[in-house]
């Protein structure tokens, strides 16, 4: 007969092996592609190892955001320790890092906590800012004070949208997405080789959605008395909420060749 020491023994040590075996389990395809992959994030205003960054900082990369379904600024929800994300019924996201809100800050003066930004692009308000993602290759969710480097509206944090550049050979990409209440997405992502030193890439993306709320009163209304007949009659939607977005992404790179030189002062220039 098992004694209750025996039986708890016994239990610690199931509970350790199922660990192992997991633990083992996740680190497994790492291990068989050489290593832990290494992830080049520009957290400090330039390229380093995420793992020598010396600050807390979530990173995301192309092939996370794809698995995760990441299509809008919405989807980051608690894809990060403390960041939280929510929606009005307008375009204006509410984020939350560490308990502080940067969300509803529309007035002219008025700071907020948390700073967007698109390749280094500072996005002032967070109205207008609940945009689709077409072709991102790095988000990068910095949280804790970052005005050092990202300026005095990073109190609580700061997130970096990175988009894919150029890969300077031919290719084409297309994806399709369907959904509920018709949904559907649409991306084609265009590469042209490099040329003399010059490389783009052009990506178009489609999305379309009915609203979860069908229209009861389709009104229409009539504005070509007050415009003189430029606008017509306009129905109201028969569904509310819904999506019909367009959006292109045009990357242009240009690498100099190594024939090409600088003087660097204008003593040469004689």
């Amino acid at each position: 007969m098992m004694t209750p020491r025996f039986i708890a023994i016994l239990l610690s040590s199931t509970a350790f092996i199922s660990q192992a075996a997991i633990a083992q389990e996740l680190t497994a395809p790492a291990a068989a592609g050489g290593g832990v992959e290494d992830i080049v994030v520009t957290a400090q205003r330039r390229e380093e190892n995420l793992q020598r960054v010396p600050i807390a900082v979530t990173a995301l990369t192309a092939k996370a955001i794809e698995q995760r379904r990441i299509m809008d600024v919405a989807d980051l929800n608690n894809l990060a320790p403390g960041l939280n994300v929510s929606t009005t019924s307008g375009a204006s996201p509410i984020i939350t890092v560490r308990g502080l809100n940067g969300g509803g800050v529309v007035l002219p003066g008025i700071d907020g906590p948390i700073a967007l930004y698109i390749d280094g692009i500072y996005i002032a308000r967070t109205v207008g800012s609940l945009f689709d993602l077409a072709e991102i290759e790095r988000i990068e969710v910095l949280r804790g004070p970052q005005g050092t480097l990202f300026g005095r509206n990073a109190t609580a944090g700061a997130i970096s949208f990175i988009t894919k550049g150029p890969t300077g050979e031919w290719g084409l990409k297309q994806d399709f997405s369907v959904g509920n209440n018709d949904y559907f997405r649409t991306r084609t992502t265009l590469n042209l080789p490099e040329w003399n030193g010059l490389s783009a890439s052009v990506t178009y993306m489609h999305i379309e959605q009915d609203g979860p709320v069908r229209n009861l009163q389709n009104s229409a209304y009539d504005f070509s008395a007050v415009t003189n007949g430029r606008i017509g009659v306009i129905r109201s939607a028969r569904t509310l909420g819904l999506k019909n977005e367009e959006g292109v992404q045009v990357a242009v790179r240009y690498e100099p060749s190594s024939d090409i030189k600088f003087c660097p002062s204008s003593e040469h220039l004689a």
